[in-house]
């Protein structure tokens, strides 16, 4: 699964650069930090049957960052090529968890 592009947030957050990046595989990238198998699974299910997910939680420790929680929710957009694209969006949550268990 490779990445098309991503935004400015997702650089500065997850602390990688466009040139290690773009056109790498999502799972290998930032040393394997994207390699959550949950995740995965769901992904390849978008590709494969067209569906959609909302609301993942993933409660993982990234490298530069630290445990974290990010909401993820992500579908298929419609493509004029063959390769298949999903559109993926990822929100930190920590902050919104910690004060929720106070």
């Amino acid at each position: 699964m490779t990445l098309r592009t991503a935004n400015r947030a997702f650089y500065e957050t997850f602390q990688v650069t466009t040139d290690e990046s773009v056109k790498q595989n999502l799972f290998e990238l930032g040393n394997g930090q994207w390699d959550i198998p949950a995740l995965k699974l769901l992904l390849e299910d978008i590709l494969y049957r067209d569906s959609s997910f909302k609301d993942f939680k993933v409660n993982h420790d990234f490298p530069h960052i630290g445990r974290r929680v990010m909401l993820i929710n992500a579908r298929r957009i419609p493509s004029s090529s063959k390769s298949k694209l999903i559109l993926m969006s990822i929100e930190d949550i920590t902050e919104r968890m910690a004060s929720s268990l106070l």
